[in-house]
């Protein structure tokens, strides 16, 4: 009975070394920080045109936001970067985002919100973010997608909302979401 005990204790303080270790290896964790925000965006009196990207890091991940205009002004379409993937050592950066750019109708569909995917591959330096940017319609996957190549300058100013945590940041992008995110 006392040796076993023992054994268990012997356990228990190995278990509780493994974890010793294996957190001093991890290092302190990786604050939530803004990286920047980004685009092209043209104005006229009533209209904006272009895209913009915001982005934060969360450790060693990107996240962050699309959007894209082509008519009047205010409420930009935006959605969520989805299927990000980013390497820092040469600044690749690839992601997709789901926008609802407005009404579409058509002689299949009739009068329902769009299903507008983008596409962006490239480049993410310093001040800027440069690549390919691909709008295809869901709700016509046999149609071509478009294609333009975009330069998206970083804005000087800090327009991008300081998050403190992944937490506060989904909570903060999802009311911007569901004002102006995707509607499918």
């Amino acid at each position: 009975m006392e040796q076993r005990r023992i054994k268990q204790s012997r356990s228990v303080i190995f278990l509780l070394l493994v974890l010793a270790v294996g957190a001093a290896f991890a290092g302190p964790p990786q604050p939530f920080v803004a990286v920047g925000s980004y685009s092209n965006f043209r104005f006229t009196k009533e209209h904006q045109y272009g895209a913009g990207v915001d982005l934060w890091r969360d450790g060693s991940t990107l996240v962050g936001l699309f959007s894209y205009s082509a008519g009047l002004a205010g409420d930009t379409p935006t959605g969520r970067l989805e299927d990000v993937s980013f390497d820092p050592n040469t600044g690749r950066i690839s992601f997709t985002a789901r926008l609802t750019m407005g009404e579409h109708a058509c002689k299949v569909h009739a009068a329902v919100p769009s299903q507008d995917v983008y596409r962006f591959s490239g480049v993410l330096a310093d001040r800027s973010l440069s690549g390919t940017l691909r709008h295809a319609d869901n709700l016509h996957p046999e149609a071509a997608p478009t294609e333009e190549r975009v330069i998206l300058l970083r804005s000087d100013e800090e327009p991008v909302v300081r998050y403190t945590s992944r937490e506060q940041w989904e909570s903060g992008i999802g009311a911007i979401l569901r004002f102006r995110g995707p509607r499918w």
